[in-house]
């Protein structure tokens, strides 16, 4: 039979306790689970096409021998493809051996020992949990972690108590932890509590403190709630191990006291569930059932029910998709007789498998061999009704984290007094434990910089950012605390020197490290209503002073075009360049100063403004942020006025003698508005585009730079309280994007493009530069040097690359990208003093005596920001250093082009008047 053609039914075999309704209240569930899953695999015509899917469910009454007679019923008289089961490892081991006989792939469910991950030995079964092995070497690892060196091992004689003995001691040993005691109990099957007195005596003369008990949750209880009434669990003990000391489903009556309350610090280590849709889509499932009937169907709760449910659902879409890609691999071969020649083709198929199911994200790694990291948790309990996890640690790529955010340690007593595992000295939070010269632990305090958060630990260094003394940590000035950080040592972030987070030292705290109203993500957000100005979230609601500020804004960029458009298009790029170096100056941070940060953010075109106080616009963060887009669009508009207004008082020539005599005058001193506006309008176009281009391009970087803040979406670096890749966000990195690639990329080689085809003849030592009113783009090549007429492409690129590249490094702290702005500017300094492209001396010495300025001024800044974040020491250059690093190219460079340019027309204009007053004097005589 075709397996891609004919319809093929494949079976698939449960063996599970259906029968014991209290230790596996799961068990009343499975059949429509598995219905459910069945039915949506075979309505699902890309999964498993043209196979059916069935199953037949068997109770293996929780017995090995009635667990292997299920294994060969189902294969030889249900004729099943494929088997999931059983309940316990122990059962599941024969099963296996059988099922593998057979060549018959089986998926354990709560299967955990570690034999059954040898592939040598089970070939073709797949388990869903973590074996135990991975348990105990997160659990040891913890001890190890916490400076423990002495344990004892607690197992049960069982198959599997055996299997994590051998696991423990092999770990211990790896670790170098010394096992003072190896202490088994009961045997193959539960015995009677009586026999657990000699266990529990031996345990108490070892004098160990740090016990793993390795045994299953019925033994477990038995042997841990009968430590309690002996007095082996309370303040100076620490349990851990494998399964819970107490269930739901257990029998505890003999118990006198609260088991809950009993089991309170009991450790363990959980797998870290990640939920994704497939959690949720099943979440839903069963909320539709039990809302259908909720007589029958209980609530699933995160327990060992509905952990047991989900696992199921997962285990048949994982056996139906590694078949369905059999049945892709071998299209040709019957469906059967691909199961018998690759009956371990699913063991394979889970290697290095990243899957999304009802259980969440479930991980394999190359073995095929369940791998997720693990949370060390501690039982927390007020009464037998209310019980929860407390965390302790995550364990993750062989790693213990102690400091994760929320992590403390849980003692029995509720505390987070931690024992020690070789003395009873008890040194609490903010002093460690310290071996004196005459061989005896004290108590020490931790010294200044230093801290510690748990009894008899030891003192840690204080993470930047924070101010510790002893078990105290404060927040530093100008620094925001990540209440959701995994690790106290990165909770503390920086966030700037504008007064929106910490002011002074404050206390952690969720809700108290912003200033100045803010609060959110780095304190970037202000209340509905307020907008952030200087640092500070203030009302913008005086309608006269916003009509005045844009009134005033309006008029200022119409003037500023309108001197653009009037003055002679220049044959230098004096001005452009010289604007230039100012903004890129606005890239060193100058938070500290609000009139030099408040001038360099007008030149920048960039609404960080900073005044004393009060409000400029009623700008949100997202207006700030693409600001930068409208300003060229509002001078483009600006131009347009201006040439309507020129084309009007042109049209007036004619009908008026002293309209004509005033507009001759004025073309006499501008000829290059005489017939020529629109040539002009091409100009005053290219200029602008040169003075916006650097504010655009670095806007538009900005708007891409996002950061992760553990625990939050990603946030637009500059502007925190912008999430990003959604909503306005999403739609305006579009257009970063393209004005990226179209100012960085296109618009460099098509002005290469058309310089290289149009002047390229022209490009002589002789060549004169064509006058504005023929040639629209001279602005493009006619301040170069024949050699260099090509030069304005390279110019923008620098220009990008200056502003760019230290925006998207930013991420690596103040520092790195102030030196990366210092380093661009050397090199292209080298650059400008091997090349001097420009025709005038003057227009080279700009970016010469503008980058020598800017690298003084970056190293003032590399000085500041190095003691601050190595020694977390507050210096600050004198305001007279940098003003002087900001003004010398003005001082410097306006007289040389005044020179430049003034002095020979005066000289010039001089020489007129004496050739005139020399022609008079002939005259008269």
């Amino acid at each position: 039979m075709n397996g891609a053609v004919a319809q093929a039914t494949a079976v698939l075999g449960v063996t599970y306790c259906m029968s014991d309704l209290n230790n596996y209240p799961e068990a009343e569930f499975i059949p429509k689970v598995m219905q459910i899953a069945v039915d949506e695999i075979n309505n699902n015509t890309a999964i498993l096409p043209n196979v059916s899917l069935a199953f037949v469910i068997r109770d293996s009454l929780d017995a090995t021998p009635q667990g292997i007679a299920n294994i060969l019923q189902l294969i030889q008289s249900d004729g099943v493809s494929a088997i999931i089961g059983d309940t316990r490892s122990e059962l599941t081991q024969y099963e296996a051996q059988v099922s593998g006989y057979y060549r018959k792939a089986q998926f354990g469910l709560q299967t955990a020992a570690t034999t059954l991950s040898n592939r040598t030995l089970y070939p073709s079964l797949v388990s869903l949990i973590e074996p135990n092995k991975l348990y105990i070497q997160t659990c040891l690892a913890f001890v190890v972690a916490m400076g423990w060196r002495r344990i004892a091992i607690v197992y049960g004689r069982d198959t599997s108590g055996m299997g994590a003995l051998a696991d423990a001691e092999v770990i211990a040993n790896q670790l170098d932890l010394a096992v003072i005691l190896k202490q088994g109990f009961y045997g193959a099957t539960q015995g009677d509590r009586s026999e657990l007195v000699i266990p529990l005596q031996n345990l108490k003369e070892s004098g160990a403190n740090i016990i793993l008990l390795c045994a299953s949750p019925w033994y477990s209880a038995d042997l841990y709630l009968s430590a309690y009434n002996i007095g082996l669990v309370g303040r100076d003990y620490v349990w851990m191990g494998l399964n819970e000391p107490y269930y739901d489903f257990l029998n505890v009556s003999w118990f006198q006291d609260d088991p809950v309350l009993a089991s309170q610090g009991y450790i363990t280590a959980t797998q870290v569930s990640i939920d994704g849709p497939g959690f949720k889509n099943f979440s839903a499932k069963w909320a539709a059932l039990v809302a259908g009937d909720p007589a029958v169907y209980p609530p699933m709760n995160e327990d060992s029910f509905g952990d047991a449910l989900r696992s199921l659902y997962d285990v048949i879409y994982i056996i139906a998709l590694a078949w369905t890609d059999l049945i892709h691999k071998s299209p040709s071969m019957s469906f059967h007789e691909l199961l018998w020649i690759n009956y371990t083709y699913i063991a394979q198929y889970v290697k290095d498998l990243t899957f999304d199911g009802a259980s969440g994200i479930l991980s394999f790694d190359s073995q095929g061999i369940m791998d997720r990291p693990f949370l060390i948790q501690a039982y927390q309990g007020a009464n037998s009704s209310s019980t929860n996890l407390n965390t302790i640690a995550l364990y993750e790529n062989g790693t213990i984290n102690l400091k994760c955010s929320g992590c403390r340690f849980l003692n029995n007593d509720g505390t987070s007094f931690i024992p020690l595992d070789y003395t009873n000295i008890n040194c609490p939070p903010g002093w460690e434990p310290f071996l004196s010269n005459l061989g005896e632990w004290i108590c020490t305090p931790c010294l200044s910089g230093t801290y510690n958060l748990n009894y008899n630990s030891s003192c840690l260094p204080c993470p930047t950012g924070a101010t510790c003394s002893g078990s105290t940590l404060m927040v530093t000035e100008n620094y925001w605390y990540n209440p959701r950080a995994q690790d106290i040592t990165s909770a503390f972030l920086y966030c700037g020197s504008d007064n929106r987070c910490c002011s002074g030292t404050c206390p952690i705290s969720e809700n108290n490290t912003c200033s100045n109203n803010h609060f959110g993500v780095l304190c970037g957000s202000c209340p509905n209503g307020m907008y952030e100005w200087s640092g500070r979230c203030v009302y913008c609601n005086n309608t006269v002073q916003n009509t005045l500020m844009y009134t005033f804004t309006f008029l200022l960029t119409f003037i500023g075009v309108g001197i653009i458009y009037i003055i002679p298009p220049s044959k230098d790029n004096f001005f452009v360049d010289l604007l230039f170096i100012y903004q890129i100056s606005f890239m060193f941070n100058f938070s500290d100063n609000n009139l030099i940060q408040s001038s360099l953010s007008i030149l920048s075109f960039n609404t960080n403004i900073s005044i004393s106080s009060g409000c400029i616009f009623p700008f949100t963060s997202l207006l700030k942020m693409i600001s930068s887009f409208f300003i060229p669009v509002a001078m483009f508009v600006c131009q347009i006025l201006w040439y309507i207004i020129a084309r009007i008082i042109l049209s007036l020539e004619p009908r008026s003698h002293l309209a004509k005599k005033t507009i001759r005058t004025w073309l006499h001193y501008f000829p290059h508005l005489k017939g020529g506006l629109g040539n002009s309008n091409i100009g005053v176009m290219l200029t602008i585009l040169l003075f916006c281009y650097t504010p655009v391009y670095n806007a538009a970087v900005n708007i891409l730079s996002c950061r992760q803040v553990e625990g939050y979406p990603p946030v637009v670096w500059s502007y925190p309280s912008i999430q990003c890749w959604v909503g306005y966000h999403l739609v305006f990195s579009i257009i970063a994007g393209v004005l990226l690639v179209a100012l960085g990329l296109v618009l460099p080689i098509s002005i290469y493009k058309h310089v290289t085809r149009h002047y390229k003849g022209e490009a002589t030592e002789k060549a004169v530069p064509k006058p504005a009113q023929i040639d629209p783009y001279q602005i493009l090549y006619c301040c170069y040097t024949p050699g260099w007429y090509w030069w304005m492409p390279i110019d923008l690129v620098e220009r990008s690359v200056v502003s760019g590249v230290p925006v998207l490094i930013q991420s690596r702290g103040e520092y790195v990208t102030t030196y990366c702005v210092v380093i661009l500017l050397w090199m292209f300094l080298l650059i400008r003093v091997f090349t001097m492209p420009y025709r005038s001396p003057v227009d080279n010495s700009v970016k010469i005596v503008g980058y020598t300025a800017l690298i003084l001024l970056g190293s003032f800044r590399l000085q500041v920001t190095y003691f601050f974040q190595t020694f977390q020491v507050q210096i600050s250059t004198p305001l007279g250093q940098e003003l002087a690093c900001l003004v010398l190219p003005m001082i410097i460079l306006f007289p040389m082009k005044f020179y430049e340019k003034v002095i020979p027309k005066l000289i010039k204009i001089r020489s007129r008047i004496r050739s005139k007053g020399s022609r008079s004097s002939s005259a008269t005589i």
